[in-house]
């Protein structure tokens, strides 16, 4: 039987687009999205969802569940949604908080091995990756961890380089790692784009050059830390 992940994705669209063709070829996988909370009925709606067509951020975030969803049944995967709010809705977060939920979501699950955003760009992508780039720290050697380029983002020249230079420098080294099977003939990659489009309040906004960068190979790196010196 293939393994099965625990994903975990800063908001409602980002396990896909880094990891939905691993996801297609792992049925059972587990996406738990971290910024999937329901703003008040009386939040202001900000611009990126004014823009998407909505009119009024709670409409916007039940209709991004309704679509998270729909995207992951086609992966045969499962929605595992946390309630804190998109950096959008200008809501404080404690770190402590958001370390104890994504600490509590992996010993619930700690059979399963792990994704984590690299954290290339956006406040919210920052935070996750660092907060489990902190837990990795706490868990057995022997649990299969790894990293996913933060698809759209990863277009951006010298983020990725970025990265892997901030993980050097906090003693850890990285190397990439072929999860996916790119010669399957097992229809992951129809299936990846199907949930991608099911996305489409998010879709409908990026320009059609971005959105090339989801055709693209999906990329994964496992870290280890450097050995001390003797």
């Amino acid at each position: 039987m293939s393994e099965r992940w625990l994903v975990i994705s800063p908001h409602l669209d980002d396990a896909v687009f880094g990891c939905g063709r691993l996801l297609a070829q792992t049925p059972g996988s587990i996406v738990a999205t971290v910024f999937a909370g329901i703003p008040p009925r009386a939040m202001p709606t900000p611009p990126w969802d004014r823009d998407a067509g909505f009119d009024s951020a709670y409409e916007a975030v039940q209709a991004r569940r309704a679509e998270d969803r729909h995207a992951l049944s086609i992966l045969r995967a499962e929605p595992h949604w946390l309630d804190f709010l998109d950096d959008q809705y200008e809501c404080a977060l404690p770190d402590d908080a958001l370390l104890d939920a994504l600490r509590s979501l992996l010993d619930a699950h700690a059979q399963m091995g792990v994704l984590a955003p690299a954290g290339l760009l956006h406040r919210d992508h920052l935070r996750v990756q660092h907060a489990m780039l902190a837990l990795l720290g706490e868990q057995p050697t022997t649990r299969r961890w790894f990293f996913y380029e933060d698809a759209l983002y990863r277009r951006k020249e010298g983020l990725m380089e970025q990265r892997l230079a901030h993980w050097k420098a906090q003693g850890w080294t990285a190397q990439p790692a072929a999860l996916v099977d790119e010669d399957a003939t097992d229809g992951s990659v129809l299936a990846k784009a199907e949930a991608v489009r099911a996305y489409r309040s998010q879709v409908a906004l990026f320009r059609p050059d971005t959105l090339l960068d989801l055709e693209r190979a999906e990329c994964y790196w496992r870290l280890q830390r450097v050995p001390a010196a003797s």
